[in-house]
């Protein structure tokens, strides 16, 4: 049977085997080319950890010559000695690394507790080279490589990386989403912070650019983001939840910028919709991370992050302009001058019954009598008290507005 290497799909009778692999070894064996059946003859043995794979030879050089008779690669009819010679130096190179990692890993037996969460080691980052993905996206895209202003930098570029080998879709503040060849006012600032792992501290370095403030800027930094995602994805077959291609991302992104999102009338906000966008992707980190698959998890991706959050301003934009009142302020009462108890009150005073001015005839019982009945311009007491409590309630109404 011929040889099926990366980035190829995994063939259906393989997959189980080497889903038994622990991403750290599936990790390493799928970026140096190592045939699916060689590696679901790995785990069918029993060496589905980096440690397993470190220590299957007593040395590298051993697995050089012992491997191809142990994993059934040896030359036949469909083995070339050539192809047999390549994939020798390929086992050699991965099992001489995971003996260097788990040698200088400060937790040898960590792995095996926890086969999800487990890392490639120290030179992690060796494993993401530009040029390489690139050729992945040649072999898996089949469409034009993106312009260099358009994949992401060396540090965004290597964080995503990271991300996939996990098996991890890995979420991003925008802040972070740079550009290898930014626009002037879209350069980084790189910084560096100190993390702990495993009790180990290291310095990690980030990078920073300004928050997109206009749609430009903003299509930017999705065509980015979708970019080195995929650049990435097309790095790990391996895993079945990265089942999305380049026609997926571009109708998600074709509609969100369409005219039900971005181009709806009133038109969102710059703001309003970078928080969506990003949102959006949060929700499918999650998602996929308790373990759905990408394309699945797109029922989520828009349609509520996006509609709610474009909603929820337009409902606070409205008041005393729009055509829903305000809010802000319900349940509050307005104060009002009693005559009667000479004091304002909490409430605006009944206008059933007992009237301030009195009935059509005669006064009002209530009036206090040693109260005048008009002001000495002749003007009715009780209509310039009502003049002034209407006004401060106008006051009132405005204030609750703001």
């Amino acid at each position: 049977m011929a040889l099926v290497l990366p980035p190829a799909d995994i063939p259906a009778d393989l997959s189980e085997d080497v889903e038994k692999l622990h991403q750290s070894v599936r990790t390493l064996l799928t970026h140096k080319s190592i045939p699916w059946q060689e590696m679901a003859k790995l785990a069918q043995d029993g060496h589905v950890t980096r440690e397993d794979l470190a220590d299957r030879w007593d040395t590298a050089e051993t697995a050089r010559t012992a491997a191809p008779a142990v994993l059934d690669f040896a030359r036949n009819a469909h083995i070339t000695e050539a192809q047999e010679k390549f994939i020798a130096m390929r086992i050699y190179q991965c099992v001489r690394h995971a003996k260097s990692a788990v040698e200088h890993s400060p937790g040898r037996y960590g792995e095996a507790a926890s086969p999800g969460k487990s890392t490639l080691g120290g030179s992690l980052d060796a494993f993401c080279d530009r040029k390489q993905l690139l050729k992945n996206w040649d072999d898996v895209v089949k469409l034009p490589r993106p312009k260099l202003e358009f994949q992401g930098s060396e540090t965004f570029l290597k964080k995503q990386w990271k991300y996939c080998s996990q098996g991890e879709i890995g979420w991003s503040q925008i802040k972070h989403i740079v550009s290898a060849l930014p626009e002037m006012d879209e350069r980084p600032i790189s910084t560096r912070r100190k993390i702990t792992l495993n009790g180990w501290e290291r310095e990690e370095e980030e990078e920073e650019r300004k928050v997109p403030t206009t749609r430009e800027q903003l299509k930017r930094a999705h065509l980015v983001f979708r970019n080195t995602l995929l650049m990435c994805l097309s790095s790990f077959p391996q895993f079945t939840q990265f089942n999305v291609q380049f026609q997926d991302l571009e109708d998600w992104y074709r509609f969100f910028w369409g005219k039900d999102i971005a181009d709806r009338k009133p038109p969102s906000s710059e703001t309003m919709l970078l928080y969506a966008e990003r949102n959006a992707w949060r929700e499918i980190h999650n998602r996929v991370y308790e373990g759905s698959t990408l394309k699945k998890a797109d029922t989520l991706f828009w349609q509520r992050e996006v509609h709610e959050r474009l909603q929820k301003p337009q409902d606070r934009t409205q008041g005393p302009q729009g055509n829903t009142p305000s809010t802000k302020g319900k349940g509050k009462t307005k104060p009002a001058w009693s005559p009667a108890q000479n004091q304002w009150s909490k409430g605006k005073p009944s206008q059933k019954g007992k009237s301030w001015e009195g009935t059509s005839k005669g006064k009002d019982t209530n009036w206090p009598k040693n109260w005048a009945t008009a002001t000495p311009g002749g003007c009715s007491t009780a209509k310039t008290i009502s003049f002034v409590t209407s006004a401060l309630e106008t006051v009132a109404d405005h204030m609750d507005a703001l």
